[in-house]
């Protein structure tokens, strides 16, 4: 995802928790757990995306699954309350291996692989900001473990990214959509 961005202009820098202190990564889990670290410390988001222009920026937190649906979203939910009660608004990217294609027919497009949502929290309440597919309005819908948005009420990634719009850009998006679907087959978990 950070090719995707960079591609668009965005300036892009790591910064989960095993960017910035990568002796985490030689750690197993019960001695990662032994350093006791700060919540916001485990919970940084992945990247911070600014544009081109410096005028805006993004915490951008990516969820790699073979499948986004309701049992990978219930999975999430804790992990996403608890990042977003420490860096108040995170701009998730879910990026499915298999295709969200509600006609198995039709071609498949990157929206269908990758989609971008609008995080925020509301006292212990998670809330995402999307759109509405019928009537293409913004809308915000509060979350709980029983409630999981539908991928069509997901942005589409260039729809918070504008410069993914870009022409240029669109055959990243197919570059990237082509390499989901070649990962969909894998017996690994993708986190």
């Amino acid at each position: 995802m950070k090719s995707l961005l960079v591609d668009a202009g965005y300036h892009v820098v790591p910064l989960g928790i095993e960017e910035v202190i990568r002796e985490v990564n030689f750690l197993n889990e019960k001695n990662y757990l032994a350093w006791n670290l700060p919540t916001p410390l485990r919970k940084m988001p992945d990247f911070f995306v600014i544009d081109k222009d410096y005028k805006k920026h993004y915490l951008v937190e990516v969820k790699y699954r073979k499948v986004w649906n309701e049992t990978t979203f219930k999975a999430l939910y804790k992990e996403l309350l608890e990042q977003v009660s420490c860096w108040n608004t995170i701009f998730l990217l879910a990026v499915s291996c298999s295709s969200n294609n509600p006609n198995p027919i039709a071609e498949e497009t990157p929206a269908q692989f990758l989609r971008c949502m609008v995080l925020e929290v509301d006292g212990n309440t998670l809330f995402i900001e999307g759109k509405d597919p019928t009537t293409n309005n913004t809308i915000s819908m509060y979350l709980d473990e029983r409630r999981f948005p539908e991928w069509n009420y997901l942005y589409r990634v260039q729809e918070v990214f504008k410069n993914i719009a870009d022409k240029h850009t669109e055959k990243t998006l197919e570059k990237t959509k082509e390499m989901l679907k070649s990962l969909r087959n894998l017996d690994i978990l993708i986190d």
